[in-house]
């Protein structure tokens, strides 16, 4: 689970100080974002996870 995000189906892994957000869908992994793991995603206006 991604800690900021109300949203319990987003994970995210840890690789090497880089975050891979992701959510599962039927057949496929999207992926919603890879940023390194000392940016504030709690502090951005525009959460990876949100919708355009």
């Amino acid at each position: 689970m991604i800690p900021e995000a109300e949203d319990k189906t987003l994970r995210e892994i840890i690789v090497q100080g880089y975050r891979i957000m992701y959510r599962l869908e039927s057949g496929r992994v999207l992926v919603l974002a890879v940023m390194h793991g000392s940016r504030d995603v709690g502090g951005m206006v525009d959460k990876p996870w949100d919708e355009a």
